[in-house]
């Protein structure tokens, strides 16, 4: 897992490793092509820092959601954007804000408009 400062206002985490962001069984259905998510991912990479993730303290529901925590905190992430809120309890969060993609986006442009 790995964290990119984007820019002055955006830390951007993902698994840079092939195949590490892949959902075996779930299909998922976004308006993006593949090449332009690559892309993305690509021009990331370029202009961003990695980070480091050092193991939680505190042991979360699902352990295969660990890693994103532990990189959001590397990266000094203040939203962890994901689906799945309920992995997330608020007590184990340790000051990152668990947002869904619908609130995280409503956050950010109403914040840089």
């Amino acid at each position: 897992m790995t964290t990119f400062q984007v820019g002055q206002h955006v830390n951007i985490s993902f698994d840079i490793h092939p195949g590490a962001n892949d959902l075996p069984g779930v299909k998922v259905s976004f308006p993006f092509s593949r090449a332009r998510v690559e892309a993305l991912l690509d021009q990331i990479q370029a202009d961003g820092e990695p980070v480091e993730a050092l193991p939680l303290p505190r042991r979360l529901p699902d352990p295969d959601d660990e890693c994103f925590l532990a990189a959001a905190l590397a990266g000094k992430a203040q939203y962890l954007v994901t689906g799945n809120l309920k992995h997330y309890p608020k007590r184990n969060r340790q000051g990152v804000q668990v947002v869904s993609p619908r609130d995280f986006l409503e956050l950010y442009r109403s914040a840089h408009g």
